[in-house]
């Protein structure tokens, strides 16, 4: 899990666990319940699901451009893992800076038949629209830049695999097929490594598309068209719309953990490595 890449998958996941552990659980007391945690609770961990939110959209931002890189121009310098691991801390320090920190200052408990409710007090309207057009705009280019990305590495890999068929024909034409050059096995390692990469994170970015996609759409119709979200049918598709969200984040750990061979290994050493650590200290592990 020593790679660039392994880290932005990882923090990835540890994003969407953020979204499912911490934001829904909050969203669910703010909505069903009172808010008893008190307003300090209210500026820090409602804001966070936007934080996790622009995370999980700036990484997989940074994880296509990174295999773009290696794909496109493979000769280039590679991020290293230390290099992976600022970048991971950057995105995360930026994003609550520019969308964390300033929500946090609009954030009130106001009273709602008799329950607290945590919500944003915007101080107009024209601040609210800015907002949502940041939001929007936070996954409209994102949005374009990864699949503009992946079309272009597509073609790329399917002119490498062609090349590297037609380097084996002239090799068994030649009659040297049972030669195979150290560049050419390194060549042919490299490219099946990057296709099983790129398969795994398209099947991702798809899906997470496919579920940011129908909320930020729904609230931008509602917002700039003037449509009253307390409508039955507004209402349901804005319910079916959080539930199509936060399944997102459901999906990739799961999917992530399935798919990603090195990361597993990598979180299997770990948790075996804290087992035999418990172990030799004489605490049981349960």
């Amino acid at each position: 899990m020593s790679s660039a890449t392994n880290y932005f998958i990882f923090n990835l996941a540890i994003s969407d666990l953020g979204i499912l552990l911490i934001s829904l659980p909050a969203y669910i007391i703010r909505d069903y319940f009172s808010w008893s945690f008190g307003k300090i609770a209210c500026q820090i961990i409602i804001p966070m699901n936007d934080v996790s939110f622009s995370v999980s959209i700036c990484t997989i931002t940074v994880i296509t451009l990174e295999r773009y890189r290696a794909i496109v121009a493979p000769f280039k310098p590679r991020l290293k893992a230390r290099g992976g691991k600022l970048t991971i801390a950057l995105i995360w320090v930026l994003t609550y800076l520019s969308v964390g920190f300033p929500m946090a200052f609009y954030m009130e408990l106001t009273k709602v038949d008799d329950r607290l409710i945590c919500l944003p007090k915007w101080p107009s309207n024209i601040v609210f629209k800015i907002l949502t057009c940041f939001f929007i705009s936070l996954i409209i280019i994102p949005l374009c830049i990864t699949a503009v990305a992946y079309i272009i590495m597509i073609k790329t890999m399917r002119k490498q695999s062609k090349r590297l068929r037609e380097a084996r024909e002239r090799r068994h034409s030649a009659g040297i097929g049972s030669t195979v050059s150290l560049k050419h096995v390194q060549e042919r390692h490299r490219h099946d490594y990057n296709a099983k990469l790129v398969k795994m994170l398209i099947i991702i970015v798809v899906v997470f598309w496919i579920c940011m996609l129908p909320l930020s759409i729904l609230a931008f119709v509602v917002e700039f068209f003037v449509i009253d979200p307390r409508k039955p049918v507004v209402d349901g598709l804005f319910t079916l719309s959080i539930a199509v969200f936060f399944s997102n984040s459901a999906f990739n750990p799961v999917a992530i953990y399935i798919m990603s061979s090195d990361l597993r290994k990598g979180i299997n050493t770990l948790l075996f490595f804290g087992r035999k650590r418990c172990k030799k200290n004489g605490i049981p592990h349960i």
